[in-house]
């Protein structure tokens, strides 16, 4: 709230040369992964602390921080909004596709490239209500679609982004 006060002082006065600091994208990028994580802290609050509700923080927390690390990743990218929601869609969609052709268990082979799925996925897994209604109303998923990979391929989902848009953010000015 106070930086954009300050910044609004300074356009209504003519004074902008707080625009000519430096920014590294690592600060940049450090903030937004802070932000991401600090507003998990509002469970805690409600008193809520059980085991499945642990879980539940953790993938959530998770998940928050693969956004935040592809939504950097696509900025550092491309200049357009609507560019980058464009080739963003296109670019999931033709990775997908391919995958359904290739190998029979492609639906669970998908959740691990969808951070939305894999996410999910982890809920289905650990939280014993869901847990329940899910193996009711489905057959048992393979082997290899298991908390681990799939907290492997969350956890990769925020990493990825992250150095690839630190690596391209760099090669670029401000």
């Amino acid at each position: 709230m106070v930086e954009k006060q300050v910044i609004i002082y300074n356009v209504l006065t003519g004074n902008t040369s707080f625009l000519n600091l430096p920014q590294k994208f690592e600060k940049i990028a450090y903030g937004k992964n802070k932000l991401f994580i600090g507003k998990e802290g509002k469970l805690l609050e409600y008193d809520l602390i059980t085991n499945e509700s642990l879980t539940y923080i953790l993938d959530t927390t998770i998940q928050d921080l693969e956004y935040c690390n592809n939504s950097l990743l696509i900025i550092s990218r491309w200049e357009g909004y609507s560019l980058t929601c464009g080739d963003g869609l296109i670019f999931s969609l033709k990775r997908e596709s391919k995958l359904i052709m290739k190998y029979p268990d492609w639906y669970y082979i998908t959740d691990f490239f969808n951070p939305i799925r894999s996410y999910g996925g982890l809920l289905a897994i650990n939280i014993q209500p869901v847990k329940e209604v899910v193996e009711r109303l489905y057959e048992a998923p393979p082997s290899f679609y298991n908390s681990y990979s799939l907290s492997l391929s969350m956890f990769l989902w925020i990493i990825i982004p992250l150095t690839a848009s630190i690596y391209i953010f760099n090669r670029k000015d401000i």
